[in-house]
């Protein structure tokens, strides 16, 4: 896995500016989704999931992007509902705790900028 300071090659404001929103697109891809899911629009469904997904990449989370694409392979008509219905729970829980870490490492970040500024 590449570290932050790998992606973004040491450049903290970058960082943050990436970061800023993605706790909130992040948390609104979650509602639009768990609504898709609801509605039984599978592909609906997978396509929000598949949007979402890079964001995870960018934030140095490639376990998260790597369940959003095991998700993205379930949504197929043969899955049962409780089965999908069971991964997208655990997907959702992955998707909040990284909204969380990603708007605590934001903060983070902020902090440090404002301090060498």
């Amino acid at each position: 896995a590449l570290s932050l300071n790998e992606i973004y090659a040491g450049d903290i404001a970058t960082a943050a500016e990436v970061f800023s929103g993605t706790p909130e697109r992040i948390r609104e891809a979650v509602r639009l989704a768990a609504d898709l899911l609801q509605a039984g629009d599978r592909e609906g469904l997978r396509r929000m999931v598949h949007r979402i997904k890079p964001v995870f990449g960018y934030v140095g989370l490639p376990n998260v992007l790597e369940c959003a694409q095991g998700f993205e392979d379930l949504c197929h008509p043969e899955m049962s509902e409780e089965a999908l219905t069971s991964a997208f729970t655990e997907l959702q829980r992955m998707m909040l705790g990284a909204a969380e870490s990603v708007g605590e490492e934001h903060a983070r970040m902020t902090a440090h900028i404002n301090a060498i500024a």
